[in-house]
């Protein structure tokens, strides 16, 4: 009973702690160099 209790303790610090390992990843942005905004809305004939 103990090896279960000690198995299911590990694997929810595992839970807990995973998410913050891979929040210290740092996300690579692609920088657009271009003036032009992107996005649906620069398809609309509304603010035209």
């Amino acid at each position: 009973m103990s090896g279960i209790r000690r198995s299911f303790s590990l694997f929810g610090l595992l839970i807990l702690v995973a998410p913050l390992v891979v929040a210290t990843i740092p996300v690579s942005a692609d920088i657009n160099e271009d003036n032009e905004p992107q996005g649906w809305w620069t398809e609309t004939t509304v603010d035209r």
